[in-house]
């Protein structure tokens, strides 16, 4: 290499056009993944998809379900639900959709890139170990601070934890992979969708925690909030 060459380009020239270079290369990919995605998605029902996910990972697919939940904390990920009662886990993609909101609606198209996560019974277990609540969107540590202090000040955290962990080992059993397959979407599209029976909805996306003498008097139990965050 000729060392002149390299003396006669400037530190601040070389500095910027590396940062352009490296700016194109990363966006170059995103940009032809999410056009390429879009010319080839495949239409189906999200129940289909739950049942057969492993023939359309890293696909992009089209469906429809209902949110259930949003994460409150960034709006980065939702819980969707499927006309036969499995879950969804619909991220943003960060491209095409940057967060979901309150104004999303219930009943909504998504359409975005299959992907599958795992919850492994190790994973379960450090979770008991460290007392760490679980989001119940993907069973990753939540991080809604907000709701786990509550939960620690009402002294119900070692009660969801391990109502929880011992529901997830439930689902283990009976699965023959040996671990909870959480199939996901990376969105790029999202549309309301009006469905026929319309309802005024509002997105679980700042659930308040209710101490149990509460939550006994409207009917509803701890448990309940538990059972609900499983899937």
């Amino acid at each position: 290499m000729d060392n002149r060459i390299i003396k006669n380009v400037s530190r601040r020239s070389f500095i910027k056009h590396s940062m352009a270079a490296t700016l194109a290369f990363a966006l170059i990919p995103d940009f032809m993944k999410s056009k390429n995605a879009a010319q080839q998605t495949i239409a189906l029902d999200a129940d289909t998809l739950f049942r057969n996910y492993e023939a359309y990972l890293w696909r992009s697919v089209s469906i429809e379900g209902d949110v259930v939940h949003i994460c409150p904390v960034n709006g980065k990920k939702l819980k969707l639900k499927t006309p036969q009662g499995h879950f969804i886990k619909v991220v943003a993609d960060g491209v095409g959709i940057e967060r979901f909101d309150e104004t999303l609606g219930k009943h909504i198209r998504i359409t975005g890139m299959v992907f599958e996560e795992r919850v492994s019974r190790m994973h379960i277990a450090k979770s008991v170990e460290n007392t760490t609540i679980l989001c119940q969107i993907d069973h990753t540590p939540c991080v809604n601070s907000q709701w786990v202090a509550l939960l620690f000040e009402n002294d119900q955290a070692i009660q969801y934890v391990e109502s929880t962990a011992g529901r997830l080992n439930d689902i283990i059993d009976t699965s023959v992979k040996g671990y909870i397959a959480i199939v996901g979407i990376a969105a790029f599209e999202v549309l309301h969708v009006f469905s026929e029976i319309q309802k005024p909805f509002v997105p679980d996306i700042q659930r308040p925690y209710e101490a149990p003498s509460a939550l006994a008097d409207s009917g509803n139990t701890v448990q309940t909030v538990i059972d609900n965050s499983i899937n």
